[in-house]
């Protein structure tokens, strides 16, 4: 026991040894253009649909996949300053200061830029609507528009408040918003002519001056201004409004600003640095400025990419990469440290953290700023260490401490009261706390604790506690983290004893799974089809679907498999959170998306499960270094790199491969370019292709070059895949098939022209060699129905022979039994008449016919003469030859005695189901004549229908004769 809390103290202690500085931490990437192009400034940026980035700048344009800088050279423009740069899916714009409009292919083989157009004034700004129009505004001469053969002109003449454009954008429903001297305009086609709609600050614009435009999801336009900051235009309620952020402005002209997802806006200011504001949580805004590390820049431009990153283009810095989904929230009370141990977003978007200080919130002012200020839990000098923050249903607030017990703040009260195990609570450890619409649950290093809050609290003489400990079935006192699912099951990480359920009043434990035994954990949480997940300090992740436990632990990629809490964030997705890392098991893909890194994430020390989910998703995270936002990315956020084969070359010459994919037998030299694209951390794309038809296997690599030298003749498929994660069961594949055919002595047309030479002398060999085999077998096919046909006709004058025999016999001894027996006899040789001329009929037929055969020899032997029929019914529709089963049972009667002292038993049956049997007793007569015809017959004709299974046996006490049967 002291063991364990002595680790569990050092867990929330580990803090205090850090000398921490003040400030916000790194959370940008900074790329400046190599020296060799300095002096330089980025004016405008795009990405094209592979997710590479197109630079405007003051000397041409640029590339930039990410980490580096890629020239492109403008070989016949009079000047190199790019004002203005668009992207569609085939080709790259550039508008230019002197009002030239160059186009150039996306492919990089193609070098050539063509010219569009030519206008008197600086371009600032491309669009191009769902119609392909292509919109161009100038500064100076108002806008443009290209419609198919029809250049359209919009300027003061047809409405605008003037011809000095600062800024353009498009929104998805194809209207085209501008920012001008005079305010914001409207612009739509209507019967091929342009409409213009004016508002200015009459309308209620804060600003006659509107330097920048973005449109929202919602097709709110947010517009930058030159000195009243932000304002925002909702087109369906035809209206302006203040964001409470604005209201106070102070940072200069805004001169640049992106969205993402309606939850996060970027502001670049001209010369007073950058703002994030977070749409969500009532506008909490960070400034990034000279006092936080971020010198004091000229924002120019800023581009979200498809990952949600903002990437600042600035007159002094280059680009910079701020992340899409991180970012360091820096307080700003002068006594907070940057080391937070508890973090909590309330209902009222008041952000509550505490350090080794004491506890703190944060709110918005007025005018829209964070205030930080401490509050007391105590009135003494020094305050409790703080393990957990925690607000329930009815807005309560409760703060777990270490060796303190707990402080609650009743809702609608500034005050809190202290809870200890004096006044019913399982321990004063607290570790954590949490709760659903009726229960708070606390998790302490006595036990559980479990406080109904239905009722209205004002002192803790409201509070009904119920314990739950090591003697009362939880098996553990020890407790990390308590988490209710939505099926109201309350789960237990403990310290050492697996995991915990409590459900109608009874624990169930699970400390196993497969062969890995699970002891500690630390967090637990649950995803969107309502699994279980919980995390370990050494074995990793582990998922419990109700029947079966499954680690996840290095197969997916894990930075660390030693994880200090998870949760589960609007997608579903599962928030992995380590020492040094953020990892994000995706819900769709059950793939691991990594962020770590020196800039970001280094060091950020966590404590165990020290984060909170605000009500809009987004998850705050205490870490030693501050405190970290994760925003729950947008439906359309990519999820993998973006993949292109960018150039083929044949013998290290590029060539046209999207037209050109087949080859002569000597141009088999080929060389693959490709990249993808990962702006959120580019050194984590890895690639692996193959050469389908030549490689068998896969061949990975970080290389973006495959070369593949004298390639034999063929159909191949260079088919290359690009990932982030771990594996590639979820990349994005890119495909190119080519044929290299063969030299002429190797073609087709060449080898079928021998081979039907070959093949026409062949031929006439084969054809007097099959004229000679058809005769020969022309002639035994003549043969074999000769005698078959002549077996047939010897049967039915054996029959008669041996019927009169009988029949003269029956004369002699009864002349009433002989009458009857010739009007049988007649009826059954009309019978015997049908099937002169088929082969084969059922064996339920055949035994029809023998039954009326033993009618016969029953008139003449009567009880002397047994005949017993044991044939299966599965066996009845298989075929047998007509009579044979009356030559058989004629021949047991033939030679054998039926009397009274010695009766003659016949035995029909089927012992294998392939054949038919006759058995007879065995007593013969002293004399008689035999022809041998009846049995030879019988084989004769099997042989002639292709079978050889005919039997005959013969004991001293037995006679059986076995024929086959036939299947159709």
């Amino acid at each position: 026991m002291h063991r364990t809390l002595h680790i569990i103290s050092a867990l929330f202690f580990l803090l205090a040894t850090f000398q921490l500085a003040k400030g916000q931490p790194a959370i940008w990437t900074q790329y400046e253009p190599a020296s060799s192009y300095q002096p330089i400034t980025i004016n405008k940026l795009t990405q094209d649909p592979f997710g590479r980035m197109w630079l405007g700048t003051t000397k041409g344009l640029f590339s930039f996949d990410g980490s580096e800088y890629n020239y492109i050279n403008l070989r016949d423009s009079t000047t190199q300053n790019i004002t203005a740069v668009l992207c569609d899916s085939e080709f790259v714009y550039m508008g230019f200061e002197d009002g030239k409009l160059l186009q150039r292919s996306l492919k990089s083989w193609k070098a050539e830029f063509n010219r569009l157009e030519s206008f008197d004034a600086s371009i600032v700004s491309i669009g191009i609507d769902k119609l392909h129009r292509r919109w161009m505004a100038t500064y100076g001469k108002g806008l443009y528009i290209r419609d198919g053969m029809k250049l359209l002109h919009v300027g003061t003449e047809e409405g605008l408040p003037g011809n000095e454009i600062y800024a353009m954008t498009i929104s998805e429903k194809g209207v085209v918003w501008l920012g001008t001297d005079g305010g914001l305009s409207k612009c739509t086609i209507v019967s091929g002519k342009p409409e213009i709609t004016n508002y200015t600050v009459k309308d209620g614009l804060s600003d006659e001056i509107v330097r920048c435009l973005v449109v929202d999801s919602k097709e709110n336009v947010w517009m930058g201004t030159q000195d009243h900051g932000i304002c925002v235009f909702d087109p369906v309620a035809n209206r302006f409004r203040i964001p409470s952020f604005s209201r106070s402005w102070s940072y200069g002209p805004v001169s640049a600003l992106a969205i993402e997802n309606n939850s996060r806006l970027m502001i670049g200011t001209h010369g007073l640095g950058l703002i994030s504001i977070s749409l969500y949580d009532n506008f909490h805004p960070v400034f990034y400025n000279l006092s936080t590390g971020y010198d004091n820049v000229k924002v120019k431009d800023i581009l979200k990419d498809s990952e949600g990153n903002f990437w600042i283009a600035s007159a002094n810095r280059g680009l910079d990469h701020f992340p899409a989904l991180f970012q360091w929230i820096n307080p700003t009370a002068k006594e907070v440290s940057r080391a937070i141990q508890a973090v909590f977003y309330d209902s009222e978007s008041s952000l509550w953290f505490a350090t080794l200080e004491g506890l703190f919130k944060t709110v918005i002012d007025s005018s829209g700023q964070n205030v930080t200020d401490r509050v007391k839990l105590t009135g003494g000098k020094s305050e409790p260490v703080i393990t957990s923050i925690y607000e329930d249903h009815h807005h309560n607030l409760w703060v777990g401490t270490f060796d303190k017990g707990l402080f609650l703040r009743p809702s609608g009260s500034n005050n809190f009261f202290q809870v200890l195990q004096r006044d019913g609570l399982a321990n004063d450890n607290v570790l954590s706390v949490s709760g659903d619409m009726v229960n708070v649950w606390i998790a302490t290093l006595g036990g559980v604790t479990c406080c109904n809050i239905q009722m209205d609290i004002s002192t803790k003489d409201d509070l009904l506690f119920q314990n739950f400990t090591e003697e009362s079935g939880l098996h553990s006192n020890y407790l990390y983290q308590v988490y209710i699912d939505t099926r109201g099951r309350v789960w237990f990480a403990t310290d050492g004893n697996g995991l915990k359920v409590f459900e109608q009043d009874t624990f169930r434990s699970y400390e196993k799974a497969g062969n890995i035994a699970i002891n500690t954990i630390y967090s637990i949480t649950e995803d969107k089809s309502g699994n279980i997940w919980f995390s370990t300090p050494s074995s990793g992740l582990f998922k419990f679907d109700g029947k079966e436990i499954t680690n996840y632990g290095a197969k997916l990629g894990l930075s660390n498999l030693a994880i200090t809490g998870i949760t589960t964030d609007t997608n579903g997705d599962i928030i992995i959170i380590e020492n040094d890392a953020i990892n994000v098991l995706e819900y769709k893909t059950d793939q691991v998306r990594r962020y770590r890194g020196r800039h970001l994430f280094d060091g950020i020390a966590p404590n165990l499960n020290a984060y909170s989910k605000d009500r809009f998703g987004n998850i705050w995270i205490a870490t030693k270094k501050g405190i970290l936002k994760y925003y729950s990315p947008s439906p359309e956020f990519a999820h993998e790199a973006q993949l292109e084969i960018k150039q083929v070359m044949v013998y290290l010459q590029p060539i046209e491969f999207s037209k050109l994919n087949r080859f002569g037998y000597n141009q088999n030299y080929l060389t693959f370019d490709f990249q993808a694209f990962w702006n959120s951390d580019p050194s984590q794309i890895r690639y692996r292709y193959r050469l389908l038809g030549y490689d068998l296997e896969w061949i990975n690599t970080k290389d973006d070059r495959a070369v593949y030298p004298e390639l034999p003749p063929g159909k191949y498929t260079f088919r290359i895949q690009s990932t982030i994660h771990h594996n590639f069961e979820d990349a994005q594949t890119v495909d190119y098939a080519f044929t290299i055919d063969p030299p002429f002595w190797a073609t087709w047309w060449f080898i079928t022209g021998m081979a039907i030479t070959g093949a026409l002398l062949i031929n006439l060999f084969i054809k007097e060699r099959d004229k000679r085999r058809e005769r020969e077998e022309k002639l035994k096919r003549e043969r074999i129905e000769f005698q078959f046909e002549n077996l047939k006709s010897q049967l039915n004058p054996h029959f008669l022979f041996n019927s009169f025999n009988t029949l003269a016999t029956l004369v002699e001894e009864d002349q009433q039994i002989a009458l009857s027996y010739i009007d049988h006899l007649a009826d059954f040789y009309r019978s015997l008449l049908s099937y002169k001329d088929i082969d084969l009929i059922t064996l339920e037929e055949e035994l029809k016919l023998t039954g009326n055969y033993i009618f016969l020899l029953k008139q003449r032997h009567g009880e002397r003469l047994t005949v017993e029929n044991t044939i299966p019914d599965d066996c009845l529709q298989k075929l047998i030859p007509p009579l044979t089963l009356q030559l058989l049972i004629e021949n047991a009667v033939k030679h054998n005695v039926a009397s009274e002292e010695h009766p003659l038993l016949v035995q029909i049956f089927s012992t294998d189901k392939k054949r038919v049997c006759v058995k007879n007793k065995l007593h013969l007569k002293a004399a008689v004549v035999s022809t041998g015809f009846g049995l030879q017959n019988i084989r004769a004709r099997c042989e002639l229908l292709g079978s050889n299974d005919f039997e005959l046996t013969q004991t001293d006490e037995y006679f059986q004769v076995c024929v086959p049967l036939f299947h159709e």
